[in-house]
Order: structure tokens, then sequence, then C-alpha cells
């Protein structure tokens, strides 16, 4: 009867986890208002949706 090596039994896995997205980007953004930075834009802070609109028209993403 083989017992393979000592050590390397350590029982059944853990569940895998899924790993959760590290930010959150444009319709996935949870916040009210953002803060907006940029070459193309007036810096400050923006309703999350009009940021949005302004993110689409500069085919650019926003990053929460």
């Amino acid at each position: 009867m083989a017992l393979g090596r000592p050590g390397f039994n350590r029982g059944p896995r853990p569940p895998f986890k899924k790993k959760e997205a590290e930010h959150n980007i444009n319709q996935f953004i949870k916040a009210q208002e953002v803060r907006l930075a940029g070459d193309n834009v007036e810096p400050g802070i923006y309703p999350l949706a009009k940021a949005l609109a302004l993110a689409d028209e500069l085919e650019l993403d926003l990053v929460e």
C-alpha cells in the first residue's frame, strides 16, 4: 500500500474564491459624484451621469 510522500497529503482544497475586480469602471461605479482630471476636460467634481457622458464623448473610461 503506497502512502505517498510525507507532508504532501494536506487534505481537500478549500473552495476557489472568485477574485473581485480591483477597480469599478464606467457603469459599475457606485459613487454619485466623481472627480475628473485630464487634458481635455475642466478639472472638478461632476455628477456621475455627466462624467459618463463626457467620458463617452472623449472615448475614455472612468475608473473608481
